[in-house]
C-alpha cells in the first residue's frame, strides 16, 4: 500500500529567502515522505545568497522559484501552513482552504 505523502507549504512575506531554504530543506531531508511549497505574499526575486547557502547544503536548487500564496491555498489540499517570518505571520489570514494545521 502506498503511504500518501504530508503537504506542507513554507510561507514568507516575499518567498525569496526562508521560506526557499525551508522548502530545499524538507525535500532533502524529508525525502519521499513529504510533497513541499513555498510561496510569498508578495514574491519577489529569490536572494542570491540564498542560492548560495543552499548549495552549500542542498545542491538542487533548479526546481526553486518565487511563487504568489494565491497558487496554492484553496487549490491543492495541505496539512501544514508553516509561517516562517513575523512579518508575514502580521499580515496573513487565519483560515486557509484546504489546510488542516497553520504553525507560526
Amino acid at each position: 500500500m502506498t503511504q500518501k505523502k504530508t503537504k506542507v507549504l513554507f510561507l514568507c512575506a516575499h518567498n525569496a529567502c526562508r521560506s526557499q531554504i525551508a522548502e530545499a530543506m524538507l525535500r532533502q531531508y524529508g525525502g519521499d515522505d513529504y510533497e513541499v511549497y513555498s510561496a510569498g505574499l508578495r514574491p519577489t526575486e529569490i536572494h542570491p545568497l540564498t542560492i548560495q547557502v543552499l548549495r552549500e547544503e542542498a545542491p538542487d536548487t533548479t526546481r526553486l522559484f518565487t511563487k504568489e500564496v494565491k497558487r496554492f491555498l484553496g487549490k491543492l489540499p495541505l496539512q501544514y501552513a508553516i509561517i516562517v517570518c513575523e512579518p508575514t505571520q502580521e499580515d496573513c489570514p487565519r483560515l486557509y482552504p484546504g489546510v488542516s494545521k497553520t504553525l507560526y
